[in-house]
């Protein structure tokens, strides 16, 4: 199951004034993560808010 990845304007714009090399590099990570969210040798961050996310819960991006 691929998941969508989607930039916020802001954030697309930033990378704009990066250089095509790292540009390049945050699609192409993004684009692994939409296929494969959990890599290999993945680990959770201590003490993150995201840890209590669990897949099967909806979050909401409205404000």
């Amino acid at each position: 199951m691929a998941y969508q990845i989607e930039f916020r304007p802001s954030v697309l714009r930033q990378l704009k004034k990066l250089s095509k090399e790292i540009e390049d590099w945050v699609f192409d990570v993004a684009e692994r993560l939409a296929s494969n969210p959990i890599p290999e040798n993945s680990r959770t961050v201590v003490n993150s808010p995201y840890m209590q996310i669990k897949p099967d819960r909806q979050i909401s991006t409205e404000p």
